[in-house]
């Protein structure tokens, strides 16, 4: 099953999975650690993680743009998710196709849209997997959490910069790269830290430069 197929719930026999029976969505990603699709619900905000024997395809998903050639369509969706026009300035080609593929998801686009607005209080929710399960993360008003599992026994370094972020273990000559990538807006590095957790859980806080919604992490 693709990002984007449509699909049916079906055969769940849990209290809340009863509810979920029949209901459709879109496939949003596959999560490795919790060997579930993640699916996109209308009305929903939270995805709900659903085995593969309970969906039923009822589309493929649509086919990705091949080139990246309508710019002010993208922008106008960008806008409309939330994004201002200058995070545009800096993106490669292969960037830009990859910001345009991914307003074609309907998944992505309906949760930013009930994202709309940053308020200035926002209650706790749960960290939310990216990168097939590689880390969790959670968007607030003005931060960006991050969890990383690791090996607490590991150098575990993290070097955070204003458009990127650098996770790695072992030494200096002999590194690991566990996360590495440029962010999706800018941050204030001196204002953003982290620290290694006694269960092996790496936590990062990303102080953000412009509180705006932020659609994924690492871009």
């Amino acid at each position: 099953m693709q990002p984007g197929a449509k699909v049916k719930i079906v055969g769940l026999q849990s209290e809340e999975g009863l509810n979920l029976n029949n209901q459709e969505g879109i496939i949003d990603h596959f999560s490795r650690v919790r060997d579930r699709y993640a699916v996109s619900l209308a009305g929903e905000s939270e995805l709900k993680m659903i085995k593969e024997i309970n969906l039923e395809v009822l589309e493929a998903p649509p086919a990705a743009a091949a080139v990246f050639d309508n710019e002010d369509e993208m922008m106008k969706k960008l806008e409309a998710m939330g994004m201002p026009p200058q995070m545009l300035v800096d993106l490669s080609p292969a960037q830009k196709k990859q910001m345009f593929e991914m307003t074609q998801r309907q998944g992505i686009v309906e949760r930013a849209r009930k994202m709309a607005g940053v308020t200035e209080t926002e209650a706790p929710t749960e960290l939310k997997e990216a990168a097939g399960g590689l880390y969790s993360w959670r968007d607030a008003s003005d931060h960006v959490y991050l969890e990383i599992k690791t090996d607490a026994a590991k150098d575990v370094k993290c070097k955070i910069e204003e458009t990127s972020i650098r996770v790695s273990s072992g030494s200096s000559d002999k590194s690991t790269i566990i996360l590495e990538g440029n962010l999706f807006q800018r941050v204030i590095a001196s204002q953003s830290k982290w620290h290694l957790r006694e269960d092996g859980i790496m936590a990062i806080e990303l102080k953000k430069v412009s509180a705006m919604r932020w659609l994924m992490v690492i871009r």
